[in-house]
């Protein structure tokens, strides 16, 4: 177990502690926050390390003599802040390190402890019991124990941070990162229309550093991979972490694949669970919506018990979120965005419907009569010239209902007092309901069906129609489920080296099933097609289709009959790994001992899926399945040097630089090695820079690659404003080469008091040979985007025999779904989606991170600032493409955000006031690009302990205080609002209850 540190006095029992007061006063805070010491500490017994650091620091140190055991202390030589130092010697220990009153420090057992939470492993408290500006000791970033990453900045959410966030998932509470873009990788981007990977079939919730996208930052849980989640198997599905088992969240903005491998593009998030407990904890939260919708429940149990050199821990969680309709929200109530100063983007497939007539000027079926309402079959003078128009999301969600079921275990034990072993198990199942917007379909009626009528006296008549009144909304259901196993062995090897070693097996399924769709034979059928002898349906006995009417017209047994269709879906993915690594001290330099890790990793990856259908035909049909794997063999090695150390008598400062390197070896498309060189210099007690620069990659994604073809139909807007139906061809590309990227970042830290942190940070990412679907990505502009038109072949199978052969082709091959939903001659383009490598995208910026704290009478009042500012978002599609500035547009991240806080803490009670902030930007959907309203947005907590450690704590948490409504946005596909840079919620009020016990 680490050390776990906190701030929460108790009293010892003093005849069972023994007093090590050495020879220099306490310092004081400032000392504490700045000051380095020179260590030289080896080969001895923990407890003699511990007064050996107590000498160099001068710092009082309490504890028990038997705390310590018969422990080795790992070697401690170079130059080290004292929480940092202490916090190396103490890791792995099962004790607890407190400051009480006049800076004494008290190193007591765990199981003396009741919880964790007060902070993060790695930060002393102060005095009073509140956290100092100290920071943790940093795991992400390096795989050398005990030294932090260098030429880089890894931001920690704490403990504390979390349960003051007012937000009740981790993927929530990493979202309120201003590097975090909510594009893609949450179930609102889905809904809006947002996310462009379009491949988030399992509703799943990750993390999108820089906005780069969700296969580009690296999610860890415990420094470990996990299993892939969406249509592509090809990022981690944060919604499976329980958020009751989490002590820590480590982010680093930075290109990591020297350390990590694939995917560390954009950055890495590591999730760092709690390791021990002993006790219990209770947590219940109840929350609601603006206007009583969406509501949620939260429950989680934590059980942990500790022993000599080991211990236990268990939790579990439970999450329920109701859905939220689409008409509960202005921005999404209707798609005619003209009472919010946009444009009508409702759909002429209606009911009543709309009757098409082909224009040969535009060779496309336009709206030219609309069918009058409320009559069974109208006469020919009864049309009216023009179209009906349906709001299309009347009676859909804009979030889905999700339930979530989580659990981890973990259980430790020293072997020997040099080898410890542990295992850890994780569970979730989640299931996802919502409502999608009805079917709608081209009819070809005749005069086989007794309502036919035609405005002109025309023998056939194509409607465009909705079934919303007959059907209702078409309903999905999913579920999805994920575990993870892992088992690992930690010994020390003597002179501070020290080995890791573990194996890691990780799966998730999932399946999702779409009904109370249509059946395009039975509706043939139904409409006065013969009689077909595989299905109990007779026209004559049982009624026709009425596609004149409104639906209601239409009988049950109707409506039964054309709306038994149905589609599903359903995906495994698994990776088993085995990781070995050594680290310890290499040789020892004049400012300390140099730094080396090296190890080795096997990994396997695999991913299957199937489909099946029953929208057409009179059994259901199974789509093409898919499946693929690949392994790959991985070596890597890293180096921390102290250049020089002032306190060493050379050198102005402290320099130290570090050096990786990771070469990957893949099974199916060969080999990869990237490096990394940083350098972190401590020009003075309060100044610090720092640079980094580094390769990193991305492996395509084995669907990318293997997915076989497929082909779907739908509707695009067209240069001159109407919809048409167009098909679109996607499937894996197995030319594809991987991801290559440069990163480059360079920053620095002051700290001009005591309690105060300013750091600012440069950083670009170069991408080169990113890999995308431009013609899915971009697809509401495909018809519209002249820089699409490579990815766009414009077809004519009304007057072109061969475009009509073209299109019949692809509705016979293998992954045709759906394409008899309109008819074959109605199609006007196709659509080139499957994957390529695009030329290049780069994205620059600047970070900036302001973290103060200050006692004053009665408590403590703590102010955070997060801004980050982007220069250029770049993308070039094709080397002949145009590049195209996306930063400040809709779906991509605005130039400017920021995240700020002010907490007051005044024991037993608490208040925190949080903002977030979003710059205004553009909408290039429309020319020219009308301006999106900036949003400010503010989160309130008011807390309160009462009964001590094990009491109850109170809190009343208010999400977008003052209600404030998305900037409205005039979004193409009618949603009146960017996903990316908002959410549609409003107020969410939520009360919670803690107990330990």
């Amino acid at each position: 177990m680490e050390s776990n540190i906190t701030g929460t006095r108790r009293s010892l029992p003093a005849a069972a502690l023994m007093l090590a007061a050495f020879a220099s006063p306490v310092e004081t805070a400032a000392t504490q926050v700045s000051q380095s010491y020179r260590f030289d500490i080896r080969g001895v017994a923990l407890e003699e390390a511990v007064r050996q650091y107590a000498k160099v620091t001068g710092r009082q140190l309490i504890f028990q003599p038997a705390t310590f055991g018969s422990r080795r202390a790992p070697d401690l030589v170079g130059t080290y802040d004292a929480d940092t130092a202490l916090g190396i010697l103490l890791r792995g220990v099962p004790v607890r390190v407190e400051r009480v009153r006049g800076g004494v420090i008290v190193i007591a057992p765990s199981a003396a402890a009741a919880d964790d939470d007060a902070l993060a492993q790695g930060a002393i408290a102060q005095d009073d019991g509140e956290p100092e500006t100290t920071e943790p000791i940093v795991v992400t970033g390096t795989i050398i124990r005990g030294t932090p990453p260098a030429g880089v900045s890894v931001k920690t959410i704490d403990r504390k941070a979390i349960d003051s966030s007012t937000r009740s998932s981790v993927a929530e509470i990493v979202g309120l990162l201003p590097q975090n873009s909510g594009g893609t990788g949450t179930d609102a981007a889905v809904f809006a229309l947002t996310d462009r990977a379009s491949q988030n079939s399992s509703l799943a919730s990750s993390p999108n550093l820089r906005g780069l996208g969700s296969d580009a930052t690296l999610t860890l849980v415990n420094g470990r991979r996990q299993a892939g989640s969406g249509g592509r198997g090809n990022f981690a599905d944060l919604s499976s972490v329980p958020l009751a088992a989490v002590a820590r969240i480590e982010v680093l903005k930075d290109g990591a694949s020297a350390i990590y491998g694939s995917d560390a593009v954009g950055g890495v998030v590591n999730v760092i669970l709690r390791e021990d407990l002993s006790g219990a904890k209770t947590r219940l939260r109840s929350g609601i919506g603006a206007g009583g919708s969406p509501s949620s429940y939260q429950a989680s149990q934590l059980l942990g018990v500790t022993w000599s050199g080991g211990g236990i821990l268990a939790t579990y969680e439970f999450d329920y979120r109701s859905s939220l309709a689409s008409a509960d929200r202005i921005a999404t109530r209707s798609a005619d965005l003209r009472p919010l100063g946009g444009s009508d983007a409702r759909l002429y497939y209606s009911a009543p419907a709309t009757v098409l007539r082909y224009d040969a000027t535009v060779r496309n079926y336009v709206p030219a009569y609309a069918v009058p309402a409320y009559t069974d079959r109208p006469r020919p003078q009864d049309f009216v010239r023009g179209s009906n128009l349906e709001n299309q999301y009347e009676l859909s969600d804009t979030l889905p209902l999700q339930e979530r079921h989580a659990t981890f275990v973990r259980i430790h034990h020293e072997i020997t007092p040099d080898i410890e072993m542990f295992g850890e198990a994780r569970w979730s199942r989640r299931r996802f309901e919502y409502a999608s917007s009805p079917a709608q379909s081209l009819l070809v009626v005749t005069g086989t069906n007794p309502y036919f009528a035609s405005p002109d006296g025309s023998p056939f008549e194509i409607l465009a129609y909705s079934f919303g009144d007959d059907l209702g909304a078409a309903r999905v259901k999913g579920w999805v489920d994920s575990a993870s196993l892992t088992g690992g062995v930690t010994a020390d090897l003597g002179t501070g080296w020290q080995l890791d070693a573990y194996y890691l097996f990780s799966r998730e399924r999932s399946a999702d099933r779409t009904t109370n769709t249509i059946n395009s034979t039975a509706l043939a059928e139904a409409m006065g097609g013969p009689d077909n002898p595989a299905t109990s349906f007779s026209a004559a006995r049982d009624g026709y289709f009425n596609p004149y009417g409104s639906g209601s017209s239409n009988s049950d047994a109707v409506r039964r009959f054309i709306g038994s269709g149905y589609l599903g879906n359903a995906r495994r993915s698994a990776i088993s790994t085995a990781v070995a690594k050594l680290d310890g001290p290499l040789i020892r330099l004049p400012a300390g001992s140099i730094g080396m890790a090296v190890g080795g990793a096997w990994r396997n990856e695999s991913l299957s899926s199937s489909s099946y259908s029953f929208v057409s035909g009179v059994m259901p049909v199974s789509g093409v399945p898919a499946s693929a794997d690949r392994s790959l063999r991985a070596g890597f090695g890293e180096l921390s040097v102290p250049v020089f150390d002032q306190a060493a008598g050379f050198g102005i400062g402290r320099l130290t630089m570090s050096a990786a390197v990771r070469h990957e070896d893949y099974s199916d498309f060969g080999g990869t090695t990237n490096p990394k060189v940083g350098a972190t210099w401590a020009l003075a007690p309060w100044v610090e820079v720092r640079g980094s620069w580094g390769t990193s990659f991305r492996a395509p994604a084995l669907p990318e690659v293997y997915a076989p073809s497929r082909v779907t139909p739908t509707q695009l807007t067209t240069p001159a404003g109407g919809t048409v139906p167009v098909l679109i061809r996607s499937g894996g590309n197995g030319g594809l080469r991987p991801e290559t990227a440069e990163t480059l970042s360079f920053g620095a830290t002051f700290k001009p008091a005591a309690r105060v942190t300013l750091d600012l940070g440069y950083f670009r990412t170069s991408f080169d040979g990113r890999i995308d679907r431009p013609g899915i990505t971009n697809v509401t502009r495909a018809l519209t985007d002249p820089t699409l038109a490579s990815f766009v072949t414009l077809i004519d199978p009304q007057n072109s025999a061969a475009d009509l052969d073209r299109v019949r082709a692809l509705a016979a091959e293998p992954g045709a779904v759906d394409v008899g939903y309109f008819p074959l001659t109605s199609y006007r383009a196709i659509i080139e989606g499957r994957y390529v490598n695009t030329r290049k995208v780069v994205v620059e910026g600047l970070d900036a991170d302001l973290r103060a704290s200050s006692e004053m009478p009665g408590g403590t009042l703590s102010a955070n600032i997060g801004v980050a500012y982007l220069f250029r978002y770049s993308q070039q599609l094709t080397p002949a493409a145009p590049t195209n500035e996306l930063s400040s547009t809709v779906g991509y991240p605005t130039k400017l955000k920021a995240r700020s806080s002010l907490d007051w803490s005044a024991a037993p009670f608490g208040i925190t006031l949080s903002s977030t902030y979003v710059d205004s930007y553009k909408n290039t959907d429309f020319t020219p690009a009308p301006r999106v309203a900036a949003w400010l947005t503010f989160d309130l907590q008011v807390r309160a302990t009462i009964g001590g450690d094990n009491g109850f704590t109170f809190s009343l948490d208010a999400r977008n205080l003052f209600n404030r409504a998305p900037p409205f946005v005039n979004r193409i596909g009618g949603i009146g609002y960017d996903a990316a840079n908002a959410d549609v919620l409003g107020r969410n009020v939520s009360v919670q209850v803690t107990k330990s016990w």
